[in-house]
């Protein structure tokens, strides 16, 4: 089996998703949470911005394409951009890009991510443990 679109991190790209981290976490009725809300959400909205327009003037293919490598190509640029404009280190790295899957919403989520989801669950259930 093999993915339809380069690599399971291509079905987490979503802008909505990216907001959606920039916004994770953050209490809700605090007034410097607030604050800090909406400088995470500028600076991931620059970021997406400065990474996308950087990729379409080396002809490369759009941010949300099925074409790209989202994880080399978009993801890690864009979290390091994101990441120096809030003056932080990067805290958000390739092997950590699970954390993008539970803020997918449930209606966006690809139904072939599913489909091989289930076969994976469904040959992990024929396996015997070595004794």
């Amino acid at each position: 089996m093999v993915w339809k679109r380069r690599e399971i991190e291509n079905y987490l790209c979503m802008e909505e998703v990216l907001l959606a981290y920039a916004d994770a976490d953050q209490p809700p009725d605090d007034l410097f949470g607030l604050a800090e809300r909406q400088r995470r959400e500028q600076a991931m909205r620059e970021a997406i911005a400065e990474v996308s327009t950087a990729l379409k003037t080396l002809g490369r293919p759009d941010p949300w394409s099925p074409d790209i490598k989202a994880s080399d190509d978009f993801l890690d640029p864009l979290f390091k951009k994101y990441f120096e404009k809030l003056g932080l280190p990067n805290l958000l790295r390739k092997t950590d890009y699970h954390i993008l899957a539970r803020l997918v919403p449930r209606e966006k989520i690809d139904p072939e991510v599913v489909e091989k989801l289930d076969a994976i669950a469904t040959v992990a259930q024929k396996a015997k443990p070595r004794s």
